[in-house]
């Protein structure tokens, strides 16, 4: 890996940026190299000062709201989510659930 993919990486590292499968392989990188574990500390060093106080997690809505600006990524509303193709079985399912509920409180009402 070249130097400047090295920095670009252990900068992301240290902003918890990388996806959870590269922040594991850098950490095993970071165990058994000396020079990489200096570059980390200058790059947290660095970043202290951008990020007084308390470490905060952003909800997970945030995240996919940045993945879809930066790489296009579509943004799904509830309402796509629910229509979606692979989950057209399951809508179909609690319609004629609901259709079936309907009718029966109908026809115990009716019964009366």
């Amino acid at each position: 890996m070249e130097r400047d993919d090295t920095r670009v990486l252990t900068a992301e590292y240290a902003l918890g940026l990388l996806a959870e499968d590269e922040r594991r392989a850098m950490a095993r990188r970071l165990g058994d190299d000396p020079a990489l574990q200096a570059e980390l500390a200058f790059w947290q060093e660095r970043f202290a000062g951008l990020m007084p106080g308390e470490e905060v997690t952003p909800p997970a809505h945030v995240l996919t709201g940045i993945r879809a600006e930066l790489f296009g990524e579509e943004r799904r509303s509830l309402l796509q989510d629910i229509l979606h193709p692979t989950n057209r079985g399951a809508v179909i399912a609690i319609g004629a659930a609901k259709v079936a509920l309907i009718a029966a409180v109908l026809w115990l009402l009716a019964g009366r």
